[in-house]
């Protein structure tokens, strides 16, 4: 009896230290995404690029109760560097701005100072707060679920008599 509560434990330990750190790299990098994105639209490079094509995708995913339905829209684009340089990209939109978007219109993009390798298509391409505060949401569930089992495993043992 005593191995399956050791084995019990470490099982708890590992789950435990797994979900903690998964919810620390799911909170601090849906943070890091959004601070950058917001940084990016106040104080980076914003640019005119022109729309190469747009593209529309509906996945489709069969749940229990009826099939769940995800649209997709996608605009690839074009910019010039400040060298000169013909930078290619492609970046996802909201539904309202795709709807404004022609091929071979213009877009605006932004890039952080000295890198327009690192660009999205600005109102509707970037992070959006509650989207991020949906993945802080489940960052703290999974920490939350890890400290549990982390309490479970270190707990000292009950004596039997």
């Amino acid at each position: 009896m005593p191995e399956i509560k050791r084995s019990g434990q470490r099982m708890a330990l590992i789950l435990g230290l797994a979900l903690l750190g998964l919810g620390l790299l799911v909170g601090l990098g849906s943070w890091h995404a959004y601070r950058s994105m917001a940084d990016i639209k106040a104080h980076g490079v914003h640019v005119e690029g022109h729309v190469v094509n747009k593209s529309h995708t509906t996945e489709s995913t069969q749940k229990r109760v009826g099939n769940e339905t995800s649209e997709n829209y996608e605009v690839r684009y074009w910019f010039p560097s400040p060298t000169g340089e013909r930078i290619e990209a492609t970046g996802g939109v909201s539904k309202q701005l795709f709807d404004t978007l022609t091929e071979g219109g213009p877009i605006l993009v932004g890039y952080p100072p000295g890198d327009p390798r690192k660009n999205f298509p600005l109102d509707g391409g970037e992070a959006s707060a509650s989207t991020t505060l949906f993945m802080m949401a489940m960052a703290l569930l999974f920490m939350f679920i890890g400290g549990f089992l982390l309490r479970i495993a270190v707990r000292p043992a009950i004596p039997t008599q």
